[in-house]
């Protein structure tokens, strides 16, 4: 193992050696663009109306688009037991907008 350089003279030529290394490999350029939804599968996004206003059916379940069935039904399951019973019929409408698409 080598000293540490006690020099100034020494810091800089070892400085210039570290800045003088190259990549053994070329950086590979890559395609960071997002997807289309032709390349994701086109999911659609679930609209359904309530209370006179359009909502978005997996972002009002918290679900992520195009969720297995038995997934969206766990997470209704869930928030149903654990949320407010003011809020049942909202989060209904929601997971029946996902079920019409579903079948």
């Amino acid at each position: 193992m080598k000293a540490p350089p006690s020099q100034p003279e020494e810091l800089l030529q070892d400085k210039k050696q570290i800045l003088e290394l190259k990549p053994e490999k070329e950086p590979i350029a890559r395609d960071v663009s997002p997807k289309k939804p032709a390349q994701l599968g086109a999911v659609k996004t679930v609209y359904f109306v309530y209370n006179g206003h359009e909502w978005d059916a997996y972002e009002v379940l918290g679900l992520p688009r195009g969720c297995a069935i038995n997934t969206a039904t766990s997470h209704y399951q869930n928030l149903i037991k654990t949320s407010d019973p003011s809020t049942f019929e909202f989060y209904d409408a929601a997971y029946s907008a996902i079920l019409k698409t579903k079948s």
